[in-house]
């Protein structure tokens, strides 16, 4: 049996759709004022693509503009909290103990979001396509490579 490289040396580049978020102040409820919003909102819309681009450029991506951009939104301007460093998670922990132990209600784990059109802040998201000189996987982490060999 002859075994045979069936890939290239240069494997080519890859096409990803990236996203990124944007936050906005909600529109004012007077129509005068939402003519301007509008195109404060167009505005912002293209600064955040140009930084897009840039800061994707600056990790090895090409942007492909035959594609454009995709702006969908808007949705709840929802505030990314920072999770705790790893050493201090613990992961055999029943949920109400640790909540109990951290000083935290589970009031404070869920928040409840109000309408959109009661909300302070509105999140956009734009897509877009990239290349990328070499094709990416993700590689599972340690621990989800244990806990897949221990369900074989």
């Amino acid at each position: 049996m002859v075994v045979e490289l069936i890939l290239r040396p240069d494997l080519g580049k890859g096409a990803y759709r990236l996203r990124c978020r944007f936050t906005v102040d909600a529109p004012p409820r007077h129509l005068q004022r939402r003519a301007v919003w509008a195109q404060t909102l167009e505005k912002m819309k293209l600064e955040c693509a140009q930084r897009f681009v840039n800061d994707m450029a600056k990790r090895g991506w090409e942007y492909m503009d035959k594609h454009g951009f995709q702006m969908t939104g808007p949705y709840h301007g929802v505030q990314v909290v920072d999770l705790s460093k790893l050493r201090r998670q613990h992961f055999n922990t029943r949920s109400p103990d640790f909540w109990h132990r951290n000083g935290l209600g589970p009031e404070s784990a869920v928040t409840t979001l109000p309408s959109l059109q009661e909300s302070d802040k509105w999140d956009y998201e734009l897509s877009a396509v990239f290349i990328h000189k070499t094709l990416l996987a993700e590689i599972p982490d340690p621990i989800e490579e244990k806990e897949t060999l221990n369900r074989l």
